[in-house]
């Protein structure tokens, strides 16, 4: 089941949403195919060719799973390194002539 949501995130954020989903998602993957392997082999050795059909169908639908999560995936990924992300951060030049404030702090130039 999927919940599509509008999530806004700090841009150091990224990398790790990212990191999560993709571990995520190929878990779920790895989990659906432990679950067909666990089964073919026996169709395979009884030579149910119906079964087998089933058990590749299966296998088949979970890596088509999984490629729909990586799309849903792409905007982490466009997000991911964009440095195009604006900064609050402003450089403030050290002034040697500040005085002393009412806390008691100078301007640290001496």
């Amino acid at each position: 089941m999927r919940k599509q949501i509008n999530l806004t995130v700090v841009h150091e954020d990224v990398p790790r949403l990212l990191q999560t989903s993709v571990v995520a998602a190929v878990s779920r993957n790895e989990i659906k195919r432990k679950e067909v392997f666990g089964e073919i082999g026996a169709a395979i050795e009884s030579q149910d060719r119906a079964k087998v059909a089933e058990f590749l169908r299966d296998l088949i639908y979970a890596d088509m799973a999984l490629r729909e999560e990586v799309n849903l995936m792409l905007p982490l990924l466009q997000a991911l390194g964009d440095d195009s992300v604006s900064s609050n951060t402003q450089v403030v030049k050290d002034l040697s002539d500040l005085q002393e404030d009412s806390l008691g702090v100078d301007g640290g130039s001496k």
